[in-house]
């Protein structure tokens, strides 16, 4: 995962991060509403980002509930505090699993994208779910995000690391990585 392009030590990253969460956390958290995450779940944010949906989470399990939050930077998820929140570096295809698992739900969005061996991170989630737990993956979709939301902040978002990828000569290694999603099943 060292190929990730976004430095959270970038001036503006923190204002990207929190673009993407107000255009995609409304819908993620239809998702998990839909799931019925509550009370007392154990839950796995995989490449929890600035942490919205950690935070999210944290609120809706409860005292009773648990989130393991793990990313390859820290820097943002460190300003959260939560008492059933735990904090973890980790990549997902190299470490071990975190502790406190197996998990009621484990939710990765705009991870796979960065990861050469998706079939492996996908293995690795689904191993660390208790029977009957839920895997909520969700992928970004340029096009339909960029042609079907009304929101100035993610076209904004979308746009821009669009522009850095062609400016950056690193759209032809996204571009080969997104054809190996096939065999990959999923649900609306």
């Amino acid at each position: 995962m060292a190929d990730y392009p976004f430095d959270q030590a970038w001036q503006h990253e923190s204002e990207r991060l929190t673009a993407l969460e107000q255009g995609l956390d409304p819908g993620t958290i239809r998702h998990l509403e839909a799931l019925g995450v509550g009370p007392g779940w154990r839950c796995w944010e995989v490449g929890a980002g600035a942490g919205s949906i950690a935070a999210w989470l944290c609120q809706r399990v409860g005292d009773e509930g648990h989130v393991m939050a793990t990313d390859l930077e820290m820097t943002f998820l460190e300003r959260l505090s939560y008492p059933n929140l735990a904090l973890l570096r980790h990549d997902i295809v190299a470490d071990d699993l975190p502790e406190g698992g197996p998990f009621d739900l484990v939710h990765a969005r705009w991870v796979l994208e960065w990861i050469p061996d998706r079939r492996k991170a996908l293995a690795r989630m689904v191993s660390a779910l208790k029977p009957g737990g839920w895997l909520l993956v969700e992928a970004s979709d340029f096009v339909t995000l960029f042609h079907g939301c009304e929101s100035d902040i993610v076209r904004k978002v979308v746009t821009a690391p669009s522009c850095w990828l062609l400016g950056s000569g690193c759209w032809g290694r996204l571009r080969l990585l997104i054809p190996n999603m096939a065999g990959v099943c999923s649900t609306t």
